[in-house]
């Protein structure tokens, strides 16, 4: 089970590559359904998104990975 974990992990930190603007977030205590189970980190996120694109801003997070 640990190879296909840390498989898992390798292709999502792929992904986060595919933008200068990404950032990878891991939502502790949730599951299928983060969206769900952690609906502040979502809420919080798409906020400070949406805020970034009317600002013309870019978060100092970007290219980072990190766990709440």
């Amino acid at each position: 089970m640990k190879a296909v974990s840390d498989s898992w992990n390798g292709m999502q930190e792929d992904l986060k590559q595919l933008s200068t603007r990404s950032r990878r977030i891991i939502a502790k205590g949730s599951g299928h359904y983060v969206q769900v189970d952690r609906a502040d980190l979502v809420m919080r996120e798409v906020s400070l998104f949406i805020q970034q694109i009317r600002d013309g801003t870019a978060s100092p997070d970007n290219g980072t990975t990190k766990v709440e």
